[in-house]
Parts: C-alpha cells; sequence; structure tokens
C-alpha cells in the first residue's frame, strides 16, 4: 500500500504547552498509512529526542541558506521553492502559528496545507501586534486553519478575513496513559491531615498566567487561618519576581516553588486541587492533564472551560484574585469533587479522525 506522505513543520521544541501537543499529536499518527517527515527550523532543545523513531525529523539550523539571507527578499523565496521541490507531499502542516519561516516552508511544501492555532489572538495581540503579524504568516492563505478551542476560531473569525469552511476545530492529544503513568513516581511532601494541597503547573509569566493573582488569593486565605499549601511547578521570566511576592505576603513556607520539571504528575497525584489563573490561553492542556488524574480544578474563564471544565470537573470563576480566594476557602470548607470521569481517549480519537478528513 502506497503511504500517504504528510509533513509537518514546527519552530523548536524547547519547554512549552505548544510544543508538548505537537509531539504527542504527531507521534500519535498512524504510521500504517501515514509517512510523516517533521521540519524543525531550530535544534538542541529539551525535547528534541521525543519524536518518534517512525518519524523522520529533518533539521533546518542556523547554517542553513535561510539564516543567511534576509526573509522577505524575493531571492529567499526562488531559494524555498527550488529546495523543497525536491520532495512530493499530499498534506503539509504548520504548528508554530506566530513565526514566518516555518509558515513559509509549508506554504512551499504543499497546497494543501493548514497552519495551528493555540492562542487567542484577541487577547494575546493587540490590533497592531496582530495585523504585523497576519501581514508576514498571511493566514488566510492556508486551505485550513486548525483551532484547539472554540474560542481560538471566534478570535480567528474577528481577526482574519477567512472563509468558513477553511476553520476546523481539533482539540490537542492528551498522552493521558503518559500522565497516569508519570503520576505513580514516588515523591515524598509530608503534609498536615488538616492542610490542603493546590498546585499550579505553567510557565511563570505574568502576562499570561497571572499567577500573582493566585499568591494575592493565598495571602487572603492566610489571613484568614486556612490551613493550605501550595506547589508552584514551572519556570520562566517573572519566576524571581513571584518568589519576592511570596516573602513580601508572608506566605512563603506554605508554597513550594519546584521550577521547571519533566514530571509534574507526580506532583499533580498528592495534590487535592488544580488551580489556574490564566488571562487567555489556547486550550490548557494542563486542565485536562488534572481530569485525567481526577483533580479538582479551579479555573479563571479561558478557552473552552465553560463547556469541557466547569461543573464536570471543577468550576470556574471570574479572572480576579477575590474571586479565586472565594473558590479556595470554598474547597478548604467543602472538599467537592469532580463529578464525571474524563474521557481523554475518546477526545483524542475526534481530533484525529477530524484530522485525517482534511488531510
Amino acid at each position: 500500500m502506497c503511504l500517504k506522505k504528510i509533513a509537518f513543520v514546527m519552530s523548536r521544541l524547547g519547554i512549552g504547552g505548544m510544543e508538548r501537543a505537537f509531539i504527542d499529536f504527531v507521534n500519535g499518527l498512524d504510521f500504517t498509512k501515514y509517512e510523516v517527515d517533521v521540519y524543525l527550523t531550530d535544534i538542541g532543545y529539551i525535547w528534541d529526542n521525543e519524536i518518534s523513531k517512525k518519524i523522520n525529523v529533518i533539521p533546518i539550523n542556523k547554517n542553513n541558506i535561510f539564516y543567511k539571507i534576509k526573509i522577505t527578499r524575493k531571492i529567499l523565496r526562488e531559494i524555498r521553492i527550488l529546495f523543497w521541490k525536491r520532495k512530493k507531499y499530499d498534506y503539509a502542516s504548520c504548528f508554530c502559528s506566530y513565526e514566518e519561516l516555518p509558515a513559509t516552508i509549508t506554504k512551499r511544501l504543499c497546497k494543501n496545507n493548514s497552519i495551528w492555532i493555540h492562542s487567542d489572538f484577541e487577547k494575546y495581540y493587540t490590533e497592531i501586534e496582530f495585523s504585523e503579524l497576519n501581514r508576514k504568516i498571511k493566514y488566510n492563505e492556508f486551505k485550513n486553519v486548525i483551532c484547539c478551542s472554540h474560542r481560538v476560531i471566534k478570535s480567528v473569525k474577528n481577526r482574519i478575513a477567512i472563509s468558513e469552511p477553511q476553520v476546523v476545530l481539533i482539540r490537542n492529544i492528551l498522552n493521558g496513559d503518559k500522565a497516569i503513568q508519570f503520576s505513580e513516581e514516588n515523591i515524598d511532601l509530608k503534609i498536615a491531615a488538616d492542610t490542603t494541597r493546590f498546585i499550579h503547573v505553567g510557565r511563570h509569566e505574568e502576562k499570561t498566567k497571572a499567577i500573582s493573582k493566585i499568591l494575592i488569593a493565598f495571602k487572603k486565605a492566610k489571613e484568614e487561618n486556612l490551613k493550605f499549601e501550595l506547589i508552584l511547578v514551572g519556570d520562566g521570566p517573572d519566576h524571581k519576581m513571584y518568589k519576592e511576592i511570596a516573602n513580601d505576603f508572608n506566605i512563603e513556607q506554605e508554597i513550594l516553588f519546584v521550577g521547571f520539571e519533566q514530571n509534574p504528575y507526580k506532583y499533580m497525584k498528592i495534590s487535592d486541587a488544580l488551580i489556574l489563573s490564566s488571562n487567555h490561553e489556547g486550550q490548557g492542556l494542563v486542565l485536562y492533564e488534572a481530569a485525567i488524574l481526577n483533580k479538582y480544578i479551579i479555573t479563571t474563564d479561558v478557552a473552552d472551560v465553560k463547556i469541557d471544565i466547569d461543573g464536570k470537573y471543577g468550576e470556574v470563576v471570574l479572572g480576579t484574585a477575590d474571586s479565586l480566594y472565594q473558590a479556595i476557602k470554598n474547597y478548604v470548607e467543602k472538599k467537592p469533587k469532580p463529578k464525571e470521569v474524563f474521557d481523554y481517549k475518546k477526545q483524542n480519537e475526534e481530533s484525529y479522525q477530524t484530522f485525517y478528513s482534511i488531510i
């Protein structure tokens, strides 16, 4: 049987939700039907080796001619055309939604193509910022624009002149088996019987994650004599700032700063509830991973949480520190449980079926 040839183009495989989603998606493809190539425009990152050995990885490092000529020059575009004509693809997909080079390469590889959107365009970019981005990427030139949530679809339609059939909803793949397996790793963190343990997993970057709201909420929780512990898994540009805020609020004894962790699931397993304070998310993978591990979820109104999370696996609150505090207080006092069991395998199956239908 002749296999269909698919190419994916990605920027780099550093630490991040988009990068994790990419790896889980391509590794789960049906290799009995598809021959898969992955082009990386930058290499040498922590997750480079997590791509399946069944996939042909083609690095485009900084010694490549793409980096030696200014990207806007016509000569570079002609070189691309000649360079990528060497292999014919049935489908090409750009998984990085905000860089010009991966988008341009994808269009040159195959006219039957797509680009994935992982962020809320309306909340992440100002109109001026997005106008400049769209000038470079030209989203409406792709056959399909793949969005990971209904909220992202709405932002795409409001920002891009695009036809209805071009927009496709495909949820990110969830590696639930891995989350469950890794959560069993032993970790010795003792806690008093009357203390409730919360966890936040994510990049320490205030613009998007707004972790300061969680710290303000827990400051009030301590002032109200609530017994709690907070585990912060992650790192980023505002990591030091969050430590300073914790010290200023006199809650440093109640908070464990773990930093970046390859296996956050072992910390989720020993926690009672996950808390998310983000101003915006594309999908918010950590929410679904917490649901897989049957943890109660407290989250601000991002992505599709009103549809997917609220009343099933936890609750959705307003994006304020006071709203988070009220939810924390309610959880400490009443210990609500998730009302449903999350079927991640069904969601994954639906995502792949949709993807295969547009190839």
